[in-house]
């Protein structure tokens, strides 16, 4: 193999088109990595986003499932009877009771009265 003598100015010349080249094939990377983490960044945000409107939409149900108990609460408590409104419908019903047992003993009494009028005759 033999060997060429090249002059500085020849070597000068090849450095340049080899730094050149370098320099393109550099910025060339650069720009294919770019174009690369722009496209994840890109895919990773319709990602989010789609994500969130699955979590919107969840929200949505569970939204709709506390309409639906707050429907049945308020359907609950309008069928509710408050502790004062029981006491009140009581008070009533132990006079009552108590006017018809009185009825009902006063009658006994007067019927073993008859009854022992009877027996000692």
């Amino acid at each position: 193999m033999s060997k060429k003598n090249i002059t500085i100015d020849e070597l000068a010349d090849l450095m340049q088109r080899g730094f050149a080249k370098a320099e393109k094939d550099t910025d060339e990377k650069v720009n294919d990595l770019a174009v690369m983490v722009q496209k994840g960044f890109d895919e990773t945000h319709k990602e989010m986003r789609d994500g969130f409107k699955i979590i919107d939409k969840r929200f949505e149900q569970v939204d709709k499932h506390f309409e639906q108990v707050d429907k049945r609460l308020e359907g609950i408590e309008s069928t509710m009877v408050t502790k004062a409104e029981m006491n009140r419908r009581f008070d009533g019903l132990e006079d009552r009771v108590l006017a018809s047992h009185q009825n009902r003993i006063e009658k006994l009494e007067a019927e073993v009265k008859d009854l022992r009028g009877t027996l000692a005759t």
